[in-house]
């Protein structure tokens, strides 16, 4: 197969549901200068975004990037699971980058001398779900964890009504990768410019280590697979028996072999002032975080990039 030309920088990967935080990250990369492959765009383009014209999309990315959220790895989400992850990762080698997306949190205003507590989101109002424990529920859970598979405790998100070939990759993701968190929305205020320009430095950063990240991933894919499907997959009549694909890699069910660790979410932030509410400009960001490219070679492409982004920090 001939291999096709590098020409996009991230291909966004998301769960439909949640394609609101994604154009809204989208947007900011782009405006970044850097060129995101998203179906919303492409269609705007008149570009197909079919199963072909998805797996094009992949081919010409330099890495995925995958928005974490509730469901995203469920077997009615074949699009993202087989056409776009695993076809990136597993056929095409395409390193693979995981970001969450933004959390509620509480602002504290005062308004008539009195304070009162308002629960806002950090992204665009078409993503608004009312209270904040909504939007925890939309968040790729990493902490409730199933211990039913000997050897490998993972968290439940990873095999519950996940289709069993896509499993081994599924548990690989929280183990492997180095996953970032998205914060602010630009045009709001300095508290929300710091956290958005943070959230770029980390994926930058992140892709700057794409390589070794992905050489991360193949090593504890294979052991995943090793390990076989979680039998919790089949206790409520989730799944059909494995398929032959899944039959022909191994996967058979429980294996055996050691623990597996904890993934972790990148995180630290910024430090702000929540008392700074001044307009910030969009385009004085643009250009803090905007460089032009060294050269050809995709991975130093973000140098110049990370060089301006730490001389705001």
């Amino acid at each position: 197969m001939v291999c096709a030309c590098i020409c996009i920088d991230f291909f966004f990967s998301k769960h439909e549901r949640y394609k609101a935080w994604a154009v809204d990250i989208a947007n900011v990369l782009s405006q970044c200068g850097f060129k995101v492959w998203i179906s919303q765009f492409q269609q705007k383009k008149g570009n197909d975004i079919d199963s072909e014209g998805m797996q094009q999309g992949v081919r010409v990315s330099e890495c995925i990037l995958l928005l974490l959220t509730k469901g995203i790895f469920d077997r009615d989400r074949h699009w993202v699971t087989k056409t776009e992850v695993s076809f990136g990762v597993l056929d095409c080698g395409k390193p693979l980058l995981g970001v969450l997306p933004p959390k509620a949190r509480s602002q504290r205003k005062r308004k008539d001398s009195n304070e009162e507590i308002e629960t806002s989101a950090l992204l665009s109002k078409e993503s608004l779900r009312g209270k904040a424990s909504d939007y925890l529920s939309d968040m790729f859970d990493l902490d409730t964890k199933c211990h039913k598979l000997p050897g490998c405790v993972h968290p439940v998100a990873c095999c519950c009504r996940v289709d069993p070939d896509f499993q081994p990759l599924a548990r690989s993701i929280p183990v492997a990768l180095n996953i970032a968190r998205w914060q602010g929305k630009m045009g709001k205020n300095t508290t929300e410019y710091l956290r958005v320009r943070e959230s770029v430095r980390e994926i930058i950063q992140r892709y700057l280590n794409a390589q070794a990240g992905q050489e991360k991933l193949m090593r504890e894919y294979e052991q995943q697979v090793e390990f076989g499907i979680c039998p919790d997959s089949f206790s409520s009549g989730h799944f059909r028996s494995p398929s032959p694909t899944a039959v022909a890699m191994g996967i058979s069910g429980a294996g055996v072999g050691g623990g597996v660790g904890a993934g972790g979410v990148g995180g630290g932030g910024v430090e702000v002032n929540a008392e700074s509410e001044e307009e910030v400009d969009t385009r004085t960001f643009m250009g803090e975080i905007k460089g032009e490219r060294k050269n050809d070679d995709m991975h130093t492409t973000y140098i110049n990039s990370i060089e301006l982004v730490e001389k705001t920090k």
